[in-house]
């Protein structure tokens, strides 16, 4: 045997015969000694880490399913409980119902037996002593009759206003907060002249705001605005009106009414500074410096009042009474 026939028999070493082998159908592989425990060593760390995610999983789902199964139990008690409340809510239903029919028959009842001319008329009186009519002053079903003497006329109105109500609830409806503070302030102070002042300007304001609206171009241009001129109008589609009218809108005819009677008791012309048109107060003699009598604490709270008036119950007084000038 030559050299070259030695070298391939030696050629065909052990990894040779191994793949060889491991060709052969059925054959079994045999690893050197020592390989099963360096594999199962290499992949223990593996091994260990499954194992730990395949816990954690099962732990996740078991807490997951806990959840639901807390959720669920919630989701009955509030179904139950919604079902005993709906109960409830059905029965209250049914009885607002069933007495909404006489009860509204009821109030026609009244509304109709009510003198609304006679309402109207004391609520202008109550509007020319310079007292404005809020809502939270008065029941129309049963208000106060108003005195035939301004002194009289003070004295009832101011024996049933809460003062420091009116104030606390109006700084909320009025826009100038910062002057409606001060002026607070300086009624608190007792400086009833500069508060008379602020409160005639802010009264001013709303008004303007009430009955102008915001400012609209005419032909290109500035229409003038004058909420007098605005009220004065609808002061005269009001004396037009019939009994039916009236009764059909009594409460805003009301306000509206006993509004402009307070607002003309403050706010009239001054005819050229003629003493027999100050009155209590009037804004022209005022704001010129042309008043004649000192301006009192009492005056003050009117003017509140009146303020109060035309910044809650006069713009819904006013759709209303618009809306019957138009019709």
């Amino acid at each position: 045997m030559s050299d070259e026939q030695q070298s391939g028999v030696c050629s065909e070493s052990s990894d040779y015969k191994l793949a060889k082998a491991a060709a052969r159908p059925g054959a079994i592989v045999k690893l050197p000694l020592g390989t099963p425990d360096a594999i199962w060593v290499a992949s223990a760390p593996h091994l260990e880490l499954l194992a730990q995610i395949q816990e954690s999983v099962r732990a996740m789902t078991e807490q997951f399913t806990k959840n639901l199964e807390g959720l669920f139990s919630h989701a009955a008690q509030i179904s139950s409980l919604l079902s005993s409340q709906l109960g409830v809510l059905d029965e209250f239903r049914e009885s607002v119902c069933s007495n909404l029919v006489p009860l509204m028959e009821r109030l026609a009842e009244i509304g109709a037996s009510l003198d609304w001319e006679a309402i109207l008329e004391d609520s202008r009186r109550w509007g020319s002593y310079g007292w404005a009519i809020t809502n939270d002053q008065f029941t129309y079903n049963a208000p106060p009759r108003c005195p035939s003497s301004l002194e009289e006329a003070d004295a009832v109105y101011l024996s049933f206003l809460d003062v420091d109500a009116l104030i606390a609830g109006l700084e909320g409806s009025v826009a100038k907060k910062v002057d409606f503070r001060e002026a607070v302030e300086l009624f608190r102070e007792r400086h009833y002249k500069p508060c008379a002042m602020m409160l005639c300007s802010l009264i001013d304001r709303e008004l303007f705001r009430a009955c102008c609206g915001p400012r609209r171009d005419e032909g290109g241009k500035h229409k003038q605005r004058s909420w007098s001129r605005e009220l004065k109008k609808l002061k005269g589609s009001l004396s037009d009106g019939s009994d039916a009218e009236l009764s059909a809108m009594a409460i805003s005819i009301i306000d509206f009414a006993n509004i402009c009677e307070a607002v003309d008791y403050f706010f009239r012309a001054g005819d050229d500074f003629n003493r027999e048109r100050e009155g209590e107060l009037n804004r022209n003699f005022l704001q010129h410096g042309m008043m004649y009598k000192p301006v009192r604490r009492k005056t003050c709270i009117k003017l509140f009042v009146l303020l109060d008036a035309v910044s809650s119950s006069l713009p819904d007084a006013l759709g209303y009474v618009s809306d019957l000038a138009k019709g």
